[in-house]
């Protein structure tokens, strides 16, 4: 947790245990908390799988199991719904992390010669829009 502080001069505060500044020396200064606040949650990031006529559907489960932890079910529905509508949302992450996992993706399909590829949008947005 952030705490946002200002330093007051010992003559400014009523304090008693403070000693009072010495006419030849710096004077002192004490931080006085002035209020709490919450760190900003992370922006997220969505990663979107592309259709392409090319990479087999097992494949797309098998990934989806492996990066993105997905039960059968699951990375069944998402690569359905990848083959019909050309694209699904496989995870949501911070931006680091949603980095990584699209570039495990690609790696992992070029390794095994499919031309598979994502996107990462910030979540929230759609085709450029912020909402």
């Amino acid at each position: 947790m952030k705490r946002i502080a200002r330093i007051v001069s010992v003559a400014e505060t009523a304090s008693e245990t403070a000693p009072p500044p010495v006419k030849d020396r710096m004077p002192s200064f004490v931080i006085v908390a002035v209020g709490k606040t919450e760190p900003a949650e992370p922006p997220l990031y969505r990663i979107i799988l592309l259709n392409d006529d090319f990479t087999p559907m097992s494949f797309v489960v098998d990934i989806l199991r492996r990066l993105f932890h997905k039960s059968s079910d699951e990375a069944t529905e998402i690569m359905l719904k990848v083959h019909y509508s050309g694209s699904a949302e496989c995870g949501t992450f911070t931006r680091e992390v949603a980095e990584t996992k699209a570039q495990q993706v690609e790696e992992s399909a070029r390794q095994n010669s499919h031309p598979l590829r994502c996107r990462i949008e910030r979540d929230g947005e759609r085709d450029g829009e912020r909402g």
